[in-house]
């Protein structure tokens, strides 16, 4: 039976500017300040991606960054890089094609998937794999979740939106589970 995975990176512009401050991975501690990208939207500069504090604090993308800049003060504030998150995606994609499966794809500018047919036994099953897929992530000082199902539809829907770092769906339940 077809099995494919969706590998979810929620905060990626966050967690790979963080990484590139060396904030954040391998036992350094996170960063206190609150943290958004902005971009031009129109006529004004809008956030386009926030940190799970700032999230707390009632910052969310599209929100005028002079709002932002109004309700949190000493917010850090950098200019998107759509260009390098996409980049990073690929060499993570690259990379997971070389480790974990022979076929991995781009799946949006926050995610990829996976094709885990004939693969996941050698990594103990696809519990075991998807453990170490998000391990592996969590070293590099981003927060994912992952999700296999069956089909596309159900693997992309859970892993966004089911809630669960990782999300295992049988086969012929897809719809159960979405639902």
């Amino acid at each position: 039976m077809k099995r494919v995975a969706s590998l979810y990176l929620p905060d990626l512009p966050i967690d790979r500017l963080r990484r590139i401050d060396g904030i954040g991975p391998r036992g350094t501690p996170p960063d206190p300040r609150p943290l958004v990208t902005q971009h031009r939207s129109g006529q004004r500069m809008a956030i386009a991606a926030a940190c799970p504090l700032a999230r707390g604090l009632g910052l969310h993308p599209g929100m005028a960054v002079t709002q932002a800049r109004a309700l949190v003060p000493g917010l850090d504030i950098r200019f998107a890089e759509p260009e390098a998150d996409a980049a990073f995606l690929t060499r993570l994609g690259l990379f997971a094609a070389r480790r974990w499966t022979p076929r991995a794809a781009l799946s949006g500018a926050d995610g990829l998937w996976l094709d885990l047919d004939g693969v996941a036994h050698l990594f103990g099953g696809e519990r075991r794999m998807s453990e170490r897929i998000l391990r592996f992530c969590a070293r590099l000082g981003f927060n994912a979740r992952i999700a296999v199902a069956g089909t596309t539809g159900a693997a992309h829907a859970l892993a966004r939106f089911g809630g669960k770092p990782i999300s295992l769906c049988l086969n012929g339940a897809e719809l159960d589970a979405v639902a």
